[in-house]
This record gives structure tokens, C-alpha cells and sequence, in this order.
């Protein structure tokens, strides 16, 4: 989703890796601000889009709000003194709020108790507020109806091919390749047999395409060209970087590259689709508002 004057942001630094007992720490940026940093450094993203909180990763150069070098790691989660506050507002509706538990349910085993919640058929990863009755939500961020707040990159936390499919949409695009690898294991690991997995990526490919066409003369547009222009994207390559860098994205993909990748991990049948179309009618929870730019792939595990 590009820029957009009308949507608001506020980041959050990620969890510390799983048995880590001290928060991130905080080192000087360059131009004055503070920045997290791990080992890689993980930094969350959550915009702020017609009243919803969308999350995901961001690079790891990422400046977060300005803040002292000793404050604790929360102190920005604290600060609402930019919040627009309701009494009639749920409490979870803030980014804030939401941030915050993220944060704290991140990585803990405890949510699978809820055993319910795991019984569905379906697993939905990355799901951010897109969230099904009949799938397991999986998302580095809290949202409402979300069973399951997880760093997919570090494993999933379930059985072997304990799931009949798996849907993910715009989020392989914010890890790394070697990352991508192994969520690709994961999720075939815990598929059935011949079970299907269907991916949405921004479709890198057409951008390319239409970049090429460009320098050539043609007056072809780019996928959301009219919010990227205002926002200063003034030129065919600034549009190619929001795609490739912006948003937190950290690689892009063609069929090509997916097609590798998947056959890499051993999955078979690998074939570009459609929106809305796929061998599991049950899998197409594919959002009408990404259909212009987004690549459909599918693959059975």
C-alpha cells in the first residue's frame, strides 16, 4: 500500500528473541534519533488506515520516534499525548494499545492453549486485520481475532501436517530471502500431504515491466501512481524503490523466483494464478484493494 497523506504511523521496536530477558537496546542514530537494534535489528511497522492498525516488518534502518538513550523500551508505547482519545472508542482500537500487546504476547507459548483456536483447518499468515472463522490468524502484530502473535521467521509452533492449506498475503515481501526459505519449510512441514498453499506478493515483475515500457515512451501508469505522485514518487524509478524498499519490504518477487523458491522446499505443482482464482476455493481471501499490483501463486505441499 503506497504513502498516503491521509494515513498516520507510529513504530514500534520488535520482541528480543525468544528467551531473551532484556529488552532492546538503544543506540544513537545518525541524525540524532534513536533507533532499536538486535542482532539483526527487527523493527515493526503499524499504520494507521481508515480507523485500522496494519503492521509488519520494516528494514532495520528504520529511525523510530525521538527518545531519550535510558528510557525503557515502552516509553513510546506510553506517550498518548498525540492520541486521539474517546470514551467510546474500544480500548484495543488504538495502535498503541495494540503495539503494546504484541509486544507482550509475541513468541509465548501460552496462546497455544487455546487449543480451539488451532483446530481450524486453515492457517492465515501474516494476516494483519484480514482475520477468517475457519483459519489459525498468525501475525507478528495484535489485532483483534489474531490466535496466534508469532515471529513466523523463527518456526511455527505447530504439528506436521496437522492443516488441509495456507493462505499468506503481502508478507513474504517483509523478511528476508533466506527467511522466506525457511517460512516456506515451516509451512510445508505443517501441511497434509498435497494440501495447498497459496501466496500474494506485490508482483515486482509488472512493476518492472512497466518501468521499461515507461523509459520507452509509453504513458502506461503504475499501480496506485496517482497516491505516489503527490507523495513526491515523481519518476518511474522513485515508484520502483517504494515497491523494493518502501513499507518495510525487504525483497521482491516474480513467478519465476516463487517457482524456485518453492521447489527448493519440495513442494510440487507450482503454478501462477489469478485473483480469486485457485485449486482451493476455500484459500481465495484475497483482498479486492491489492488485485492491481499482486502476483497469485499457488503450490501443493
Amino acid at each position: 500500500m503506497p504513502n498516503n497523506p491521509a494515513v498516520t504511523a507510529t513504530r514500534t521496536a520488535g520482541a528480543p528473541p525468544l528467551g531473551a530477558a532484556s529488552p532492546p537496546r538503544l543506540v544513537p542514530a545518525a541524525t540524532g534519533a534513536r533507533r532499536t537494534q538486535h542482532a539483526p535489528a527487527t523493527v515493526v511497522e503499524c499504520v494507521m488506515i481508515d480507523g485500522e492498525t496494519r503492521c509488519g516488518l520494516a528494514g532495520s534502518s528504520r529511525v523510530l520516534a525521538q527518545t531519550s538513550p535510558d528510557a525503557p523500551y515502552v516509553s513510546n508505547l506510553m506517550d498518548f499525548s498525540k492520541t486521539n482519545i474517546a470514551w467510546t472508542r474500544p480500548i484495543t482500537d488504538y495502535a498503541k494499545v495494540k503495539a503494546g500487546l504484541g509486544h507482550l504476547l509475541r513468541g509465548q507459548r501460552f496462546q497455544l492453549a487455546r487449543r480451539s483456536a488451532f483446530r481450524k483447518p486453515y492457517l492465515n499468515i501474516g494476516c494483519g486485520p484480514n482475520v477468517h472463522p475457519r483459519f489459525v490468524n498468525i501475525d507478528y502484530c495484535w489485532q483483534p481475532g489474531v490466535d496466534l502473535v508469532w515471529d513466523v521467521a523463527k518456526g511455527l509452533p505447530l504439528a506436521d501436517q496437522s492443516y488441509d492449506g495456507a493462505f499468506t498475503e503481502h508478507c513474504l515481501e517483509h523478511i528476508t530471502l533466506d527467511q522466506c526459505r525457511s517460512v516456506l519449510r515451516e509451512i510445508k512441514r505443517v501441511l497434509k500431504p498435497h494440501s495447498v498453499l497459496r501466496i500474494v506478493v506485490p508482483d515486482a515483475g509488472s512493476y518492472l515491466e512497466i518501468y521499461q515500457r515507461r523509459k520507452g515512451g509509453s504513458d502506461d501508469r503504475f499501480p496506485y501512481e496517482e497516491q505516489r505522485v503527490p507523495a513526491g514518487q515523481t519518476t518511474p524509478m522513485m515508484i520502483v524503490n517504494d515497491v523494493f524498499r518502501g513499507h518495510g519490504h525487504l525483497y521482491a518477487y516474480d513467478a519465476e523466483t516463487l517457482e524456485v523458491l518453492l521447489s527448493e522446499q519440495g513442494y510440487s505443482d507450482v503454478r501462477a494464478e489469478r485473483f480469486q482464482s485457485g485449486a482451493n476455493p476455500d484459500l481465495l481471501l484475497d483482498s479486492p484493494g491489492r488485485k492491481v499490483e499482486s502476483l497469485y501463486i499457488e503450490a501443493a505441499a
